[in-house]
């Protein structure tokens, strides 16, 4: 039996068919809609693909997407079978030494879960952070600020920006209060280092030198015909400077951990050949030896 594509749709939309890639049907009882070579598609094979409330047209190109990779994928394969060597298709060295790194990989795995003392201490950062210092150059310009974002039209927007850029702790506290009932977005007293280049996506700075408005600008004010912008720069870093070790702290983290497993696993696998050696179990044959 044959069955066109329009009449394929209409037929998966009406018929209840269970998907399924391995069906016990005897193959005349299946409904074929795709055939390469010698082996076919059949309908239950990609009723799936029609989800409920899909349009037509929607299904038919799912539909057809997919019989084509199905297609190609097997005109490639058999193209290939015909026309490589045995030579060429003889994959079970590559296999083998697959299989051969996975079997290592899961069990160093499993023994850094068993043995890697993955706390790292302040200390330990630091002292890395100071021996490496020069590791650790800024490939841009990073800020810490406080900002705000308000809408043009919020009440007491005059007293709220003395109170922004006021360092008085009263000041601080009335701003804190005021950003959680009127601000769209603010941060205020953050001790998160940010790239000036994510914090004018924000607050729109206009600037063609980051270096020179970083230098001459610590407190700024922005308007729009809808928004407020307050910005207050507490500190900078510019671009080849040294990180703050607050910004890499969490990098320094990973490369101790990532230094600790080297170790750990070099110290495994020496451990191993010296208990083969001793068990018998390996050596190395020096000539006419055996």
């Amino acid at each position: 039996m044959r069955i066109g594509f329009p009449g394929l749709i209409g037929l998966m939309f009406a018929g209840g068919v269970a998907c399924s890639t391995g069906s016990s049907e005897p193959e005349d009882t299946r409904v074929p809609v795709a055939r390469v070579y010698q082996q076919y598609l059949y309908l239950d094979q990609i009723d799936s693909l029609i989800e409920p409330g899909t349009s037509v047209v929607d299904s038919a190109d799912r539909v057809r997407q997919y019989i084509d990779r199905w297609a190609r994928d097997r005109i490639l394969l058999a193209k290939a079978e015909y026309n490589l060597s045995e030579e060429d298709k003889d994959f079970s060295a590559l296999l083998q030494e697959y299989r051969n790194d996975l079997l290592k990989y899961s069990f160093q795995q499993a023994m850094l879960r068993q043995y890697l003392d993955t706390v790292v201490t302040e200390a330990q950062i630091e002292a890395f952070y100071k021996t490496h210092k020069e590791d650790f150059a800024l490939k841009e310009n990073i800020v810490l600020a406080d900002w705000m974002v308000l809408s043009s039209r919020t009440p007491q927007l005059e007293q709220a920006k003395k109170w922004f850029f006021s360092d008085a702790t009263a000041d601080q506290n009335r701003i804190r209060d005021y950003a959680l009932k009127y601000s769209t977005r603010y941060a205020l007293d953050d001790t998160n280092w940010t790239r000036f280049s994510d914090l004018v996506l924000i607050i729109p700075v206009q600037t063609y030198n980051q270096q020179q408005f970083l230098q001459s600008n610590r407190r700024v004010e922005l308007r729009d015909s809808t928004q407020t912008y307050w910005l207050k720069l507490r500190d900078y870093r510019m671009v080849d400077g040294s990180s703050p070790l607050s910004y890499v702290r969490e990098t320094v983290k990973s490369i101790l951990l990532n230094e600790r497993k080297l170790a750990l696993i070099q110290h495994m696998e020496q451990d191993l050949i010296e208990e083969a050696l001793m068990e018998n179990d390996y050596e190395v044959f020096t000539e006419g030896s055996k």
